[in-house]
Parts: C-alpha cells; structure tokens; sequence
C-alpha cells in the first residue's frame, strides 16, 4: 500500500537523480524536461496500488494552454519526449476542444509505481 502524505495524499512518481544524467534527459529543451516532469507528477498511485496516468496534459491543445505556447510546438515537446524513449504512445483520447490527443505510458515506471529501466536509458543523439 503506498505511503501517505501529511494530506490524504498518495504518494507520486518523481525524477529520478540518475535520469538527469543521461544523455536523453540531458539534451531536452526545458519545455521537454517539464513536461515529462508534469506527467510523472500527476502519475499517481491509485487506492488499488496501480499508476493512474492523467491523459489531459498529453494533447498538444492542453499543453499549449498550459504552457502558453502553440501547439505546434507542444507537439513538437511530446514528439521529442517520445522518441527520447520516456514515453510511448499507447491510444488516443478526445480532448476538450474536440481534437484527439494520445494516451502515452511512462515508460520509466511499472504499474505498481516502481522504477524500471526504459529505452530513455540507450538513446543517444546517433541513434
């Protein structure tokens, strides 16, 4: 059972300090280390011990608002998290505007919240 905070809130995910030293976190733009940080924040332990991904804050139109960018360039971000090898896209969703956006797994945790070793940790800028 996952531990509780001072609040009634359940614990979430977070960087991991030896993330940031590979070469798949080291060359993103601060737009792409913040959304993969966002999404790793609101990856949270569920009451039956499974990671709840929120799926809002990966379409492009929600990250645009969000970060008071286009979306073409929160596209762009998502695109780049994604073939870094941090998260993969595993379906679509209808967004509030009506515009599909993707349903991503993080590729660094299990279901259970645990760290595991993803593509993030090969990528490099030849391949």
């Amino acid at each position: 059972m996952p531990q509780q905070s001072g609040q009634n809130e359940i614990s979430h995910a977070r960087v991991f300090g030896w993330w940031r030293n590979l070469p798949a976190w080291e060359s993103m733009s601060p737009l792409e280390k913040i959304i993969l940080v966002e999404a790793l924040r609101d990856c949270t332990l569920t009451e039956s011990g499974l990671v709840a991904l929120n799926q809002i804050r990966l379409t492009a139109y929600g990250l645009s608002k969000q970060h008071r960018c286009s979306q073409r360039t929160a596209s762009k971000a998502l695109k780049a998290i994604e073939e870094r090898g941090w998260i993969s896209r595993v379906g679509e969703v209808s967004g509030p505007s009506g515009q599909v956006g993707g349903v991503y797994e993080l590729l660094g945790l299990t279901q259970l919240g645990r760290i595991k070793s993803g593509p993030f940790v090969r990528w490099s800028e030849d391949s």
